[in-house]
């Protein structure tokens, strides 16, 4: 039932008092230290539009809590229900464990529940009980079957609130969903009127698009590593179109030895698993990142091979073991140094502006230890890329100080 935790008692003292039993017994100071919470959940209720597109089905929230969290250590699981419309019913539960991966200071189990009524009406009407709630609850299952007590110096039902609410919080905002009373994706109903209060609770950044950055990163440099052979490469390439194969057909499809293929499988050991003979990438996002590297460079092995020699003109700026040369040599990137400043060329893949911020602020950061002038001229660089699109574009890059680049408009700049 919904609830305000400081209405409990009241309710239970009416009660009390309709069955003809003294409501007193129920008074907050005649609490038993015994006492214990079982369950308790806090939700918002989301526009259903926004719900399907941001939450629900593939690339929605809790698809992503899933996959990050099966790949880690916990306990969890992973249920959906779209038979009769889309997330009629989808649950992410995780342990205390799992929940670590994603936050700090995890006491105790929740499930994540996005969730229509049990006959939903087929589309969205101006009655909110159409659209879902999204709801965060504490899970015993998960918690060791522990129940929470109701006061306690420790940990108590007050506690429990605040961690729910900052799980919430952080899920919504994961989602690209504004933490606002007058947000859009809102649905007020006869229970839950929304609003904003000052309240202490931390938002946390999105693990998941870190951890799937890091490994979109750990895909370019296993294949710029000059360290690989071509047919190991070869053998990357075919699993990457074929996503999943015998070790023998792999032979074939790379056009390589069964030998190259194993070898290619202990080079690239911590994003290939192997079962029975049977090779795929670690996860999806790995495979992806392969596809489009090999799609949209049209020989990247010819590329890797020519290894530093493919950076220009410039033996103290490219060479082979500077900082800024691996930077160069990992994103595939063609400089030409200039008498104040770079051309720098992507040669590889396709970024946001938000990859590009990113890639840029860690180049920066291998000119600097390279010394002021490197730095210096970086500050001015042009930069040619392709975007998401595949679309070519070059802009001007000026840092005037720090090293937090961030991309606006047609310039690059940093704040700090």
């Amino acid at each position: 039932m919904n609830v305000n935790q400081d209405a409990i008692l009241e309710i239970l003292q009416s009660v009390a008092g309709v069955l003809d039993v003294r409501p007193e017994y129920f008074g907050r100071e005649h609490l038993h230290e015994w006492s214990r919470v079982y369950n308790y959940a806090l939700y918002v209720r989301v526009r259903r539009s926004v719900s399907e597109q941001r939450l629900a089905g593939s690339g929605g929230l809790l698809e992503r809590l899933a996959v990050f969290s099966s790949r880690r250590r916990g306990e969890g699981h992973y249920e959906w229900d779209n038979k009769e419309i889309t997330a009629h019913y989808n649950t992410v539960g995780l342990n205390q464990t799992a929940l670590q991966n994603l936050l700090p200071d995890q006491h105790v189990g929740k499930v994540l529940k996005l969730y229509h009524l049990k006959q939903p009406p087929a589309n969205a009407t101006t009655d909110p009980t159409s659209h879902p709630k999204l709801e965060v609850q504490f899970s015993t299952e998960y918690s060791d079957g522990a129940a929470i007590p109701w006061q306690d110096s420790d940990y108590d039902i007050a506690d429990l609130k605040e961690e729910l609410d900052e799980y919430l919080l952080c899920q919504l905002d994961w989602a690209g969903l504004a933490t606002t009373a007058e947000a859009d994706w809102v649905v007020p109903d006869a229970y839950w009127e929304p609003e904003d209060t000052d309240r202490n609770i931390t938002m946390y950044p999105d693990p998941l698009e870190e951890v799937k950055e890091a490994e979109e990163g750990l895909a370019v440099h296993h294949l710029l590593d000059k360290d690989t052979s071509r047919g190991e490469r070869a053998v990357l390439r075919a699993l990457a179109e074929t996503g999943r194969s015998h070790y023998q057909n792999l032979a074939a499809e790379s056009e390589t030895s069964t030998s190259t293929v194993y070898r290619a499988v202990d080079t690239f050991s911590n994003i290939i698993k192997r079962t029975n003979g049977v090779f795929e990438f670690a996860d999806d996002v790995l495979r992806d990142k392969f596809q489009e590297l090999f799609e949209h460079l049209e020989d990247a092995l010819e590329w890797v091979e020519q290894g530093i020699n493919h950076i220009q003109d410039s033996e103290r700026l490219i060479g082979e073991n500077t900082a800024f040369a691996s930077w160069a040599r990992r994103y595939g990137v063609s400089v030409l140094e200039k008498e104040d400043s770079i051309e720098i060329e992507f040669q590889t893949g396709r970024y946001s502006k938000y990859e590009l911020q990113k890639i840029l602020r860690s180049g920066y950061k291998a000119a600097r230890r390279m010394g002021s002038q490197t730095a210096h001229k970086l500050m001015r660089a042009t930069i040619r890329y392709r975007d998401q699109d595949g679309n070519k574009l070059q802009r001007r890059c000026f840092i005037p100080q720090g090293t937090s680049i961030s991309v606006l408009g047609d310039t690059t700049l940093t704040l700090g």
